[in-house]
């Protein structure tokens, strides 16, 4: 593993890139967290993150990505992997796939979050209460894998909490009360809100906890 700092960069969103911060917030690492910003409408240019995009030495360019030191890596998952390895934030031999499995279950969700503030606001309200019932089946799911544990692994956090963490946080900005019923899930987001590593990133109002949830071009942000 490099020894050296760590560039992070995605949009001046949270969409898929704030769960990599919220890591590195956690452990103390002193990286880079270089934010790329769409312009505004009607043409929403992105020629800020162009300029960039295959001139970093990535096999798959694409935000977000993550250089640390000769290690280049994009998308989401594989980069909070890594970083999780890096810091020591893996989950027990045993528990291992079914972290990988979450993740990807977790990722699907976010699609589900994407495809609906990404439409248009008609569509956005057409299908508001189906993707919040659609999720439901899911957090019910979720409830049931987290069972007695404190964390997703067990009693130990691992990276894949912050990908879970901030995708619930998420949809409970969408609907309020979409983790009513699921006393679990509740319990487990108030436990990840009151780690003491992430207190002052939650409440600086300027840290990326606060950018929006989505880009510019996004109906509901």
């Amino acid at each position: 593993m490099s020894s050296s700092k760590v560039i992070v960069a995605y949009w001046k969103t949270r969409t898929l890139g704030e769960s990599i911060r919220l890591m590195l917030v956690y452990v103390g690492a002193n990286f880079t967290d270089k934010v790329y910003e769409v312009g505004d409408g009607p043409t929403f240019d992105k020629s800020e993150y162009l300029r960039d995009k295959f001139k970093l030495g990535l096999d798959f360019p694409n935000l977000p990505y993550m250089i640390d030191g000769d290690i280049k890596l994009s998308q989401t998952i594989p980069i909070l992997q890594y970083l999780g390895e890096k810091y020591s934030l893996l989950p027990p031999n045993n528990r291992k796939h079914h972290m990988n499995m979450l993740d990807h279950v977790v990722m699907d969700l976010n699609w589900v979050f994407f495809d609906l503030c990404y439409g248009t606001e008609e569509n956005f309200h057409k299908n508001k209460a189906g993707t919040i019932e659609k999720t439901k089946v899911v957090l019910e799911q979720l409830s049931n894998f987290l069972g007695n544990n404190s964390f997703c692994a067990g009693d130990n956090i691992t990276y894949t909490d912050f990908f879970l963490f901030e995708t619930i946080d998420k949809f409970t900005r969408l609907e309020a009360t979409i983790l009513d019923g699921y006393p679990i899930l509740n319990s487990y987001c108030e436990r990840m809100y009151n780690l003491p590593q992430l207190k002052a990133h939650f409440e600086d109002t300027t840290s990326s906890w606060h950018y929006p949830l989505n880009n510019k071009y996004a109906f509901f942000k």
